[in-house]
């Protein structure tokens, strides 16, 4: 027993020490100045949950540079998850148009109106954003989700859209852990795939 409490305790330090050094390196990047800094500081400030402080640096990065689209989609989604909706969708449309290229914007900008029960909208969101990178998985299982939160249920796309997830990325358990929930959650017998 002493030695798992040894390797649980080292394995907290070393998460959190993987952590620190995430939060030193976006804070060299951000004395390096401008936009980039403030967003990348605010992304490992994300990662670490702190919102607020978050949110700050990318109002910041989009203080410095207006165009910056990557500021205005990571603030629109920290906007979200703070629960200011109508902010968060500004940030993402905007952060769309400056860069319609950036498929992250229209991820935020789904799961937003997924999070309002929007599941069609979000659909066509995710959607565009799978045009831009149609080998991203994280769409992929997005999209699944817009159609499990419809108002009717649509077992076979979700279990499509899931399968091309894991398809796109087969070494990342994630997606094969999605597809494993699906077919509990939804009592969905794998063995009829053929759709």
């Amino acid at each position: 027993m002493g030695l798992q409490r040894c390797e649980a305790v080292e394995a907290a330090l070393d998460h959190l020490l993987e952590d620190a050094a995430r939060l030193v390196v976006a804070l060299r990047v951000q004395e390096g100045g401008g936009a980039a800094g403030a967003a990348k500081l605010g992304e490992a400030l994300l990662h670490h949950g702190d919102l607020e402080r978050a949110r700050r640096q990318f109002e910041r990065a989009v203080e410095i540079d207006p165009a910056y689209a990557q500021g205005h989609a990571y603030l629109g989604h920290v906007l979200d998850l703070l629960g200011e909706g109508a902010c968060a969708e500004h940030h993402l449309q905007e952060a769309i148009q400056l860069a319609p290229d950036y498929p992250l914007s229209y991820y935020f900008l789904g799961t937003h109106y997924l999070h309002k029960g929007w599941a069609v909208t979000a659909r066509e969101s995710l959607l565009q954003g799978h045009d831009v990178a149609p080998l991203d998985p994280g769409l992929c299982a997005a999209v699944a989700d817009t159609y499990l939160q419809q108002s009717r249920a649509d077992y076979a796309a979700a279990e499509q859209w899931l399968h091309a997830a894991v398809d796109r990325a087969p070494d990342d358990v994630r997606f094969h852990l999605l597809l494993a929930h699906f077919y509990v959650d939804y009592n969905v017998d794998p063995g009829l795939r053929g759709v």
